[in-house]
């Protein structure tokens, strides 16, 4: 068991950590930051960011406050809404987990599709495993490329 698995921080999200700084690092005028907006029926506690490379077709979310969902049977989903793509097909990003337990989650972006043009990426609370067209109705963040 390594040090970081023994004070329970998963040995990927080191790694997503790790990937996420080695990306702002390289960042060559192509990479972008946009916060997690509080709108209405979203949970306003949620804070942190997407850092999306559009060059390399990569990137990373952190959150702050989004609910545990490891015992739900529901995974998050990643959405990336491309502008030059029908709003009603978002390209999807990937699956993933929030243990309990965790302050700070880093998430690497794996999108299924290449992205054009980034105009924004959403959370959604899906049936484990990811559904192929969300309905929307578990909207738990919004980060509007552009915006700060």
């Amino acid at each position: 068991m390594t040090m970081e698995a023994a004070h329970g921080i998963s040995p990927l999200q080191t790694a997503a950590e790790r990937g996420r700084e080695a990306l702002l690092k390289m960042d060559g005028g192509h990479v972008g930051r946009w916060n997690w907006t509080h709108e209405s029926g979203m949970a306003a506690n949620v804070r942190g960011e997407v850092i999306w490379d559009q060059v390399h077709q990569a990137g990373y979310l952190t959150f702050e406050g989004l609910e545990p969902n490891v015992a739900s049977g529901r995974q998050y989903q990643l959405w990336i809404f491309d502008g030059t793509r029908d709003d009603r097909y978002p390209v999807d990003g990937g699956v993933f987990d929030v243990p309990h337990g965790s302050k700070t989650v880093t998430v690497p972006i794996r999108p299924a599709l290449r992205v054009s043009q980034p105009v924004a990426f959403a959370v959604t609370l899906e049936p484990a495993g990811g559904v192929v067209v969300s309905d929307r109705q578990h909207l738990m963040a919004l980060a509007r490329a552009g915006t700060p």
